[in-house]
């Protein structure tokens, strides 16, 4: 009998011998061999710039005959995945990146081995039907009619607010698809708006400097008043205000802006200037929609007995998240926080499914597409999708995570992020040399301030609001030295050390009296076995870290 050739092994037609199976059998226990140690928050092995450079140059060659399968798959794992994230890891608080569920990554995993395109029907099959599904409890979870909402998957958050974006300008200036991006289009966006805003607004052409800040407020939302008065000058100045895009879940607090309030705003707006058109109002909810599984939860009797402070949180969160109704357009990422999929998994959602045709490229004839995506199929998503190809994968991944898990398990996920987080604020609270500086956020992400010796006759009695209000630029730049050496010396000893916890830093966290950036210390706990046992291996290393290199490093100049 013939041996089967190395074409058809590597591209298979029976599944009963199925090959990716083995080699992720293989994979698995390579990767057991590296990973003997259970927790440990990143896989071991050398990544910095030298060996990075060295990894490029060694495998920058196309071999004229390929390699087994197992000594290809080897040492592709031993090479390139030195240092990657584990976010199953209880260690791991680094950011808001997502633990892969199980079956939300086998699914994603067979799918991409199809190889499934989300082009139309032809080219994906029933595939295309699990994209409605999703987008279906997605309204579902936000009260929204299914017959007039809609989603579709895209490859990331920044993708979300582009759609939003570009589909604000298409309802605000309708030729502009034929004669470009006009010259006085505005978008508000807030002060703690992620940085893809700008980058939304730099690709579509608006330019930057066409954004519009909305100052926070003490808790972090968007102080709707001034929101006014920004909006009505740029009307009454000859400008066009094209839409705003709202917090829904800010990456560090978790904030999200009045959203009802909002509405009610843009729509008096319409009225007084008489415009011919409704600002486009999206949510930038790409990880506030988790507080959405909240949805028909009986917060009176708490059936999962959600401890009451949490509880509360989660009521607070929930109850704000819940008018994603009254916006135009909002953001999910199931590859964040608790969604439990591969990335990227986004979905981009329209409370209104008619906003799609303000971005059809057959509208007018304006792009002639292919008639197989049109003509021949009864589902083709590709007339309005910014991509043409686009992945299968990513709502299967959705679908195999909503399913697997169910509502009871995501409600259980978060509520145990949020206690967990409330429980490390409280017991860290009582440290006069470290300050919580989103004491008031609702989530699951903590961040911190160190506070250098020196400082603590100004900063010791102090919260961080008074901190940020009452000091000067001198010590404020103290402080952001100190934070700086001490993330950077920690960074370092902890591996030495073997410090299991691994967290992250932010050099622009908020903005003192001076406008001065003050940075922090981020945790941010995402895996689903993050406990009371690692709150308190995390503070108590993070204080003894701090004695050591206040005492032997700070007050030696050692650094």
């Amino acid at each position: 009998m013939n041996q089967p050739s190395r074409l058809s092994k590597l591209f298979p037609l029976d599944y009963k011998v199925h090959r990716l199976s083995k080699i992720c059998f293989v994979t698995e226990n390579i990767l057991s061999s590296i990973l003997k140690n259970k927790e440990v928050a990143r896989i071991p092995g050398t990544c910095n710039n030298e060996n990075y450079s060295s990894e490029i140059n060694k495998f920058s060659t196309f071999p004229l005959k390929g390699s087994s399968s197992k000594r290809v798959v080897d040492k592709i794992i031993r090479h390139f995945f030195c240092g990657v994230p584990l976010w199953r890891s209880p260690n791991l608080q680094y950011n808001v990146g997502s633990p892969v569920n199980v079956v939300s990554s086998a699914v994603s995993a067979i799918s991409q081995d199809i190889n499934i395109y989300n082009i139309n029907t032809g080219l994906s099959g029933n595939a295309l039907a699990a994209e409605h599904a999703v987008s279906n409890i997605l309204c579902d979870l936000a009260d929204i009619n299914r017959n007039k909402g809609m989603g579709v998957f895209t490859f990331g958050g920044t993708a979300t607010n582009l759609y939003s974006m570009k589909i604000a300008i298409n309802k605000s200036c309708p030729e502009v698809s034929k004669n470009g991006v006009s010259k006085n289009i505005k978008f508000l966006i807030t002060e703690d708006a992620h940085f893809s805003h700008a980058v939304a607004a730099n690709w579509l052409g608006i330019g930057t400097n066409n954004l519009v800040t909305i100052p926070a407020t003490k808790n972090r939302t968007s102080d709707i008043k001034i929101a006014e008065k920004l909006m009505e000058s740029i009307i009454q100045n000859g400008d066009i205000v094209s839409g705003v895009i709202l917090n829904g879940g800010t990456t560090y607090d978790h904030t999200i802006d009045d959203i009802l309030d909002f509405s009610h705003l843009i729509g008096g707006l319409v009225i007084k200037f008489n415009l011919s058109y409704r600002p486009h109002i999206h949510v930038d909810s790409v990880i506030g929609w988790s507080w959405l599984v909240f949805s028909g939860y009986d917060f009176d009797n708490n059936p999962l007995k959600i401890d009451l402070d949490t509880l509360n949180k989660i009521h607070v969160q929930y109850e704000r998240i819940s008018k994603l109704k009254y916006a135009d357009s909002w953001g999910v990422d199931f590859h964040k926080g608790i969604g439990g999929c591969p990335v990227p998994c986004s979905v981009f959602m329209s409370n209104n499914k008619l906003d799609f045709l303000n971005i059809s490229k057959n509208d007018e004839l304006l792009i002639k597409t292919h008639q197989i995506a049109t003509e021949f199929s009864f589902d083709s998503p590709s007339d309005f999708t910014l991509e043409t190809s686009r992945s299968g994968a990513a709502p299967l991944a959705a679908l195999a995570a909503l399913n697997s898990l169910g509502k009871q398990g995501y409600r259980k996920y978060l509520a145990k992020l949020i206690s967990s987080a409330t429980s490390f604020k409280h017991k860290i609270s009582n440290e006069i040399d470290i300050k919580i500086a989103n004491i008031t956020s609702l989530g699951f992400v903590t961040m911190l301030i160190l506070i250098p010796p020196e400082l603590n006759i100004f900063f010791g009695n102090k919260d961080f609001f008074e901190i940020i209000q009452e000091s000067s630029v001198e010590n404020i730049e103290k402080l952001n030295v100190y934070m700086k050496c001490f993330y950077k010396w920690d960074n370092q000893t902890r591996a030495e050390k073997k410090l299991t916890c691994i967290y992250s830093y932010s050099s622009s966290y908020i903005k003192s009296k001076d406008n001065i950036s003050i940075s922090a210390l981020k945790f941010y706990p995402v895996s689903p076995h993050f406990s009371e046992k690692y709150v308190d291996q995390t503070i108590e290393n993070l204080k003894k870290q701090k004695q050591i290199f206040d005492k032997n490093y700070w007050n030696n100049n050692k650094i």
